[in-house]
C-alpha cells in the first residue's frame, strides 16, 4: 500500500541540492542524511523545467521501493528507511562519486548516436555498461579508462568515440580529495549488473521491458562502496509489452517540445502509476509453507526445514502431524481448510517407511507438494521408492534433504514475491562467492 502520511517541508539548512532532491543533515546521527526530493522535472540538463505536483511523493516512494528490494537481495546500498514525509528518505551518509553508471539491455536514446550501426530496440544479450561524468556543463561526457596509458578519457556523449573526442585526464577525484581507481570501476559494473538483473526481473513480473538503467554510486564512513542517491522515474526507461510507444518514464518529458497542461498531467499519471507499481516489489507476506509430518518421531527432521525456511522471513509456516495411512479424513480436514484460507500456498511432506502422505495430499489439492521423506539406514535406504513411485496423475516432487525442500518450497513462492526472490538471488550469490573465495 502507499505511504499516507502528511509532506512536509523541512526548516532546516541544507546540506545540498541538486534538480529533484534536496539533502539535509539527519538531526539525531551525524552518519545520517535525509533526502527530500522535489516536485520539479528536468529535461537539458536542468535547461528545460517543470512542476509536476506529487512528483517528490511518486520518486521517494518508488525509489524506496527499489532500495528495499536491493536491500533483500543483499546488494549494499545506502537506504535506512522511509522518512516521516511521503517525499522523504532517511539514508547512509556518503561520499559520492561523480558518476552516473548505465547498464543497457535494449540500444536506445544516445547510445544509437555513438553506436549508429546498430538498429535502435537490438536487445543486448549481455548488459551493455558505460559510465558518464557528472558535469551539466560538459553535459555529462562518456568516460573510459584507459589501461594502456593510464588516463580517463572523456567523449562526447552525442557522436561516435572517434568523433567525440574531448579531452583525457590523470585522476579524477572525489570532493574529498580521494582519487578513484580503476578497479572501483569493475566493481561498480559487478554491483550494477546485479541491480539491473533484480529490477528488470522484478519490472518484468509486470510485463514491462526495462530498457536500460543509470545508478550512482559513494563510499560509506569506511569506504566500502554502495549504491546511492535515488532509483526513481528519472532514472531509466520502461516499455510495457517492451512497446517504446507506451513508455511510462521521464523520455515522455524529454521528447515534448513544449509543455502544455495536459501533458503534465499525463506523464503526472505515469509516474504515479509506476510509484504504485513497485509497491509490488515489497510486497511482505510470500504465502505459507505447511510441513505436515506422518508421525511425532518425524519432528527432527521438520525443524530441520523450519531451520532453513526462517531464511526467508516473508514465508509463514505451520507444522501439523497427521497420518496418511492411519487418519486420513484428519489429512482431508486440514487440507480443505487450510487450501480456503491461503491464496499462497505449498505443502512439505514428511513421512518415512511407507510414504502413503505426500501423494495422498497432491491428489487432495490443486496446491504443489513436495515429498521430504526422513532418511533410513533400514533395508538399505529402499524406503526412498514409496517417494519416488507415485501414481499416475501425481506432481509430487521428492527431495532427500530438508534445506532442498525449503529451497523449493520458496522458489515456488518467489514466483508472487519479489522480496522472497531477492533473498534467493542473494542465497545464491553468497553460494558462487563462496566457492571462488575458496580458492587460494
Amino acid at each position: 500500500m502507499a505511504r499516507t502520511k502528511i509532506q512536509i517541508k523541512p526548516k532546516v539548512r541544507k546540506i545540498a541540492e541538486g534538480k529533484t532532491k534536496i539533502i539535509y543533515p539527519f538531526p539525531r546521527n551525524k552518519s545520517l542524511v535525509r533526502i527530500v526530493h522535489k516536485d520539479d522535472i528536468t529535461a537539458g540538463d536542468g535547461v528545460k523545467r517543470d512542476i509536476l505536483p506529487g512528483k517528490g511523493v511518486w520518486s521517494s516512494t518508488t525509489s524506496s521501493n527499489c532500495f528495499k528490494l536491493l536491500t533483500a537481495a543483499g546488494v549494499p546500498n545506502h537506504f535506512v528507511e522511509d522518512g516521516k514525509s511521503q517525499n522523504e528518505q532517511i539514508v547512509r551518509r556518503s561520499n559520492m562519486i561523480p558518476f552516473e553508471v548505465v547498464a543497457r539491455r535494449i540500444a536506445t536514446g544516445s547510445y544509437l548516436k555513438r553506436n549508429p550501426q546498430v538498429s535502435e530496440g537490438h536487445r543486448f544479450e549481455d548488459l551493455v555498461t558505460e559510465i558518464f561524468y557528472k558535469d551539466d556543463s560538459k553535459h555529462d561526457p562518456l568516460v573510459e579508462y584507459d589501461t594502456q596509458t593510464g588516463e580517463w578519457v572523456f567523449f562526447n556523449a552525442k557522436f561516435p568515440k572517434r568523433a567525440g573526442f574531448m579531452e583525457t585526464v590523470k585522476q579524477i577525484k572525489l570532493q574529498t580529495g580521494k582519487v578513484i581507481k580503476p578497479e572501483t570501476v569493475d566493481e561498480m559494473f559487478t554491483i550494477l549488473r546485479d541491480v539491473f538483473i533484480i529490477l528488470e526481473h522484478a519490472w518484468a513480473s509486470h510485463n514491462i521491458t526495462l530498457v536500460d538503467l543509470k545508478i550512482e554510486f559513494g563510499f560509506d564512513v569506511k569506504g566500502s562502496l554502495m549504491v546511492a542517491d535515488v532509483i526513481d522515474n528519472d532514472s531509466w526507461r520502461l516499455w510495457p509489452g517492451g512497446e517504446k510507444e507506451a513508455m511510462l518514464d521521464k523520455q515522455v518529458y524529454r521528447n515534448l517540445v513544449s509543455t502544455t497542461k495536459d501533458d503534465l498531467d499525463a506523464i503526472a499519471r505515469k509516474y504515479q502509476l509506476v510509484s504504485e507499481l513497485t509497491d509490488n516489489f515489497v510486497k511482505a507476506d510470500a504465502g505459507a509453507v505447511v510441513i505436515i509430518a506422518g508421525s511425532g518421531s518425524d519432528a527432527e527432521w521438520v525443524e530441520k526445514i523450519e531451520k532453513h525456511l526462517s531464511g526467508f522471513p516473508r514465508i509463514n509456516v505451520q507444522k501439523i502431524v497427521a497420518s496418511a495411512h492411519k487418519t486420513p479424513e484428519y489429512v482431508s480436514r486440514w487440507v480443505k481448510s487450510l487450501d480456503s484460507i491461503n491464496a499462497k500456498l505449498v505443502y512439505i511432506a514428511v513421512a518415512g517407511r511407507s510414504n502413503a502422505l505426500g501423494a495422498y495430499l497432491d491428489f487432495a489439492t490443486p496446491n504443489p507438494v513436495i515429498n521430504c521423506p526422513p532418511y533410513s539406514e533400514k533395508y538399505s535406504g529402499v524406503d526412498i521408492f514409496s517417494s519416488l513411485r507415485l501414481p499416475s496423475g501425481s506432481g509430487t516432487v521428492t527431495v532427500i534433504e530438508p534445506e532442498a525442500a525449503a529451497i523449493a518450497a520458496a522458489k515456488i513462492l518467489a514466483e508472487n514475491n519479489l522480496l522472497t526472490w531477492a533473498t534467493l538471488f542473494k542465497f545464491q550469490k553468497d553460494l558462487r562467492n563462496k566457492i571462488i573465495s575458496a580458492n587460494p
